[in-house]
């Protein structure tokens, strides 16, 4: 029998994310349509957005104007072992100091799990997480156990998208891309998990 895929989300180091976007993978795993290039990256501080549409205009540009620039942030490297049974990596993109964005990925026999955390003047303003279950443990390289044998092809994903202002979360897209409901103990405990996970 294959062991489970491990993600322990311990506080305060949980989640993980990898690798950086390619451009064509920007799209897909944005929070929305890039904006304008005229629209600055950060907010001013002491102009507090009133709307959610706002809010996540200015999270969006924060989120492509990150990844735009992310080869000119210094990169940092470091292993987690202790949140998977096959490892994980943690990423730290920053910029004179200043964390910008940081991914984690963690690694199991049947799956991993990839998060990545976009900051905005030391604030959380994003969360992408995404989940990918194989159809088979990564050794079965014949059928076995009523399973067939691994094929990466066959592996099934499945996103989430977390938008944060303010030190709180406004709004969470789950696998559907549906909104969760804000007053659901659900996204409130969501929410505590996420930003206990951004401290690193």
């Amino acid at each position: 029998m294959s062991r489970p895929l491990i993600v322990m989300l311990l506080v305060p180091i949980l989640l993980t994310v990898a690798t950086p976007l390619a451009q064509a993978k920007m799209a897909t795993n944005s929070p929305a349509q890039p904006p304008s290039q005229n629209q600055s990256q950060s907010q001013n501080q002491n102009q507090k957005l009133q709307t959610l549409a706002a809010k996540k205009a200015y999270i969006r540009r924060v989120y492509y104007t990150t990844n735009q620039q992310l080869k000119n942030y210094r990169l940092t490297k470091k292993e987690d072992d202790a949140n998977s049974s096959e490892g994980g990596e943690i990423k730290l993109y920053t910029q004179q100091g200043v964390l910008k964005k940081a991914e984690k990925h963690y690694f199991g026999e049947t799956g991993n799990v990839l998060y990545e955390f976009y900051f905005d003047a030391n604030q959380l303003v994003f969360v992408f997480e995404q989940t990918t279950t194989y159809n088979a443990p990564i050794y079965f390289d014949k059928p076995q156990d009523g399973l067939e044998a691994f094929d990466s092809k066959k592996s099934t994903i499945k996103e989430n998208r977390y938008y944060f202002y303010d030190g709180r979360m406004i709004d969470w897209l789950d696998t559907h891309k549906q909104s969760v409901p804000s007053s659901s103990q659900r996204f409130k405990s969501k929410q505590q998990e996420l930003l206990r996970a951004a401290i690193f």
